[in-house]
């Protein structure tokens, strides 16, 4: 499936539109945001995207994420107790220093950079990150503004980039911390904490998938071509290849690496660096041996231990596939089920067709089909479902679908990862797979590397009946 999102327009969603709580799945009422306020393809997005995704900073509405606006400690704390529930941001002199009453728990007062820097020093200190990286701060002509006891921690912070850089050989430790700064901090904080994805390890995989999401840096770039070139130096098959390595008996999975990006890519390294957590902190490692990781591994590029992966070939293969691609491969491996959306016109009421789109759960995989073509000449979207918005449309409910994938055309490949959104009138059929067995997974080494699914590979060249289709996911 590596060109079917050329032939129809997108309507993207240039940030985070919706908050996903760490502690259960978002069902279809949640609520949606665009942030007008926050420059794309930037630093600041990247935080701002990971906050939204993972609860831990929302904007100040639906629109407006504010941020130059100064942040108060109480937010601060609230923050912090999102990336830790069981964490009490009320241990006093835990959030303070010299110069203040009390603790920043139920402080509506803006926080000073000093302060921000404290609290997150004391934070990674007593969740066992490392604290001795140090910036001197003598040289800096506002140093002895610093309280003695915050010196040591500023120092850290200013080093680790959690607080604003310096400016005019100043550091303005007294200064108020912008909405901007702090969600700034915080994301790179969250990556210094050792094993920081440990508390997904008994969460529901879809929970899991949308934290793996939370994790990407949004875009990259949209490219489906073979051969590197133009805005990119490296192709998507390339990424593929460098951002699944295996170690030993297991992968590394770096989805940084995995850029370009085109809509099945991003779902299947989506989905191997879920298993990846999924195995490592349920399972200690232990449930995903090293042939089925080696099976799961993409071979996408020349001189590697297998041949490239056609379509249909191996799991790689099958995933990206024309069709319900990924389905098969979770139907070959009963590590889930498929659930088939189809036309409106094709139920009976229209409660029947909404009851069938009640049965998507932010975190499945999602088959966009966008006409009623399967195989050759269909028009497909391979995405992770994050929910709906009623809508209507025309005086008739239209609701609107938002979705993650590699978004992009051939007209404008500077997307990549990213979250988007149409309405549900523009999706002709869907194919929903969830994987609710990710243990069977083990048993992914009995598809090897060269095995062909000879129904997915003829999807290349012949279109299929819907009746067709439905034997092969049921």
């Amino acid at each position: 499936m590596k060109n079917r999102t050329n032939h129809f327009p997108f309507l993207f969603v240039i940030s985070c539109l919706i908050a996903l709580f760490l502690a259960k799945p978002v069902g279809a009422s949640s609520y949606y945001r665009t942030f007008s306020d926050i420059e794309t393809h930037s630093d600041l997005e990247a935080a701002v995207y990971w906050a939204n995704l993972t609860d831990v900073m929302k904007g100040t509405s639906a629109s407006k994420f504010s941020p130059k606006t100064c942040i108060s400690g109480k937010t601060v704390v609230k923050a912090l107790g999102k990336l830790d529930p069981s964490y009490d941001g009320a241990a006093g002199s835990a959030y303070t220093v010299k110069g203040t009453d009390k603790g920043l728990k139920r402080s509506r007062k803006k926080v000073t950079r000093e302060q921000f820097a404290v609290a997150l020093y004391n934070y990674a200190k007593s969740h066992g990150a490392k604290v001795s990286a140090k910036k001197k701060l003598s040289s800096y002509t506002d140093y002895e503004k610093l309280n003695e006891e915050a010196r040591k921690a500023y120092s850290w912070a200013l080093k680790k980039g959690l607080v604003p850089k310096v400016s005019g050989g100043r550091i303005n430790p007294q200064k108020k911390m912008t909405r901007a700064q702090a969600v700034t901090g915080l994301y790179k904080l969250h990556k210094l904490l050792p094993d920081y994805r440990k508390d997904l390890g008994a969460a529901s995989f879809n929970e899991i998938v949308l934290r793996e999401i939370a994790e990407v840096k949004p875009y990259g770039g949209y490219y489906t071509g073979s051969y590197a070139g133009g805005a990119f130096s490296k192709t998507a098959w390339q990424g593929m290849n460098e951002a699944y390595k295996m170690k030993g008996a297991r992968p590394v999975i770096n989805l940084a690496k995995a850029r370009p990006s085109f809509c099945s890519s991003a779902c299947y390294m989506v989905l191997v660096r879920s298993l990846l957590t999924w195995d490592t902190y349920e399972n200690s490692g232990t449930r995903i041996g090293a042939k089925s990781w080696r099976a799961l591994k993409p071979y996408t590029v020349r001189g590697l231990s297998y041949p490239v992966q056609d379509d249909g070939v191996g799991a790689w293969g099958r995933a990206n596939a024309n069709g319900p691609g990924m389905a098969v491969l979770i139907r070959e491996l009963k590590a889930g089920e498929n659930v088939l959306i189809k036309n409106r016109k094709e139920y009976k009421s229209d409660s029947a067709y909404w009851s069938a789109w009640g049965q998507a759960e932010p975190g499945d995989f999602l088959k966009i089909f966008r006409s009623g073509a399967i195989g050759a000449s269909e028009r497909g979207h391979m995405v992770v479902y994050l929910g709906r918005k009623k809508a209507s449309s025309g005086g008739k409910r239209d609701d609107i679908v938002y979705y993650w994938s590699s978004n992009g055309s051939r007209a404008d490949s500077s997307k990549g990862y990213s979250i988007a959104s149409c309405r549900a009138s523009e999706i002709y059929r869907g194919v929903i797979t969830k994987v609710t067995k990710p243990q069977a997974f083990a048993q992914a080494s009995k598809i090897s590397p060269t095995k062909r699914d000879e129904w997915l590979r003829s999807l290349l060249d012949v279109n299929v009946s819907l009746a067709d289709m439905k034997k092969h996911i049921s």
